[in-house]
């Protein structure tokens, strides 16, 4: 799809030459919050989000993170640029580093863009396909090797075919513990 200037974006985000966009390094972990107070200050930001599995003792959970870590998109005039942005809390600088800020082309954040699904999230696609060897990375079946049969319903939960004593034994275990070989 070609953006043109009267293409929103999901957020009201548009990539346009006219209006350049340059990228703003910040603290660690501290993407969303300086997202929040540029946009206060009436700058245009685009933080691309990644959504990934955390794992914690005995329970997994989906959470958005930044697709870039310490990094975001900000669009605004070169003067507006440093007087705002650069001096915003949680910034820790513009790209690049030495010298003078220069702006991203619109194609790349178009080529990030194309990334995301319909909510503005960059999801893992469903990279293992039946019959595909596989390694359990956590479990009581850690390192053990299998073949992967079939995702469930959720998309969290996997089936894998486990070769012990000389038969296939099917088991269940989450999809973010295996590896694909």
């Amino acid at each position: 799809m070609i953006l043109t200037q009267q293409t929103p974006r999901i957020d009201g985000t548009v990539f346009t030459a006219s209006d350049p966009w340059f990228v703003a390094r910040t603290k660690t972990g501290h993407e969303f919050r300086v997202r929040v107070h540029l946009e206060e200050r009436g700058v245009r930001v685009y933080l691309p989000r990644a959504e990934v599995t955390v794992r914690h003792a005995r329970y997994t959970k989906k959470v958005q993170k930044a697709l870039f870590p310490s990094y975001l998109f900000v669009q605004c005039d070169a003067e507006r640029l440093f007087d705002t942005v650069r001096w915003c809390p949680g910034v820790a600088g513009l790209l690049p580093e030495t010298g003078e800020a220069v702006p991203v082309r619109p194609d790349i954040l178009e080529a990030v863009h194309s990334l995301e699904d319909t909510d503005g999230v960059v999801r893992k696609r469903d990279r293992l396909q039946a019959g595909d060897p596989v390694r359990i990375l956590e479990g009581p079946f850690r390192d053990l090797q299998g073949i992967f049969e079939r995702w469930h319903s959720d998309k969290a939960r996997v089936s894998v075919l486990l070769n012990v004593l000389q038969q296939y034994t099917r088991v269940t275990l989450q999809g973010c513990d295996l590896e694909k070989l």
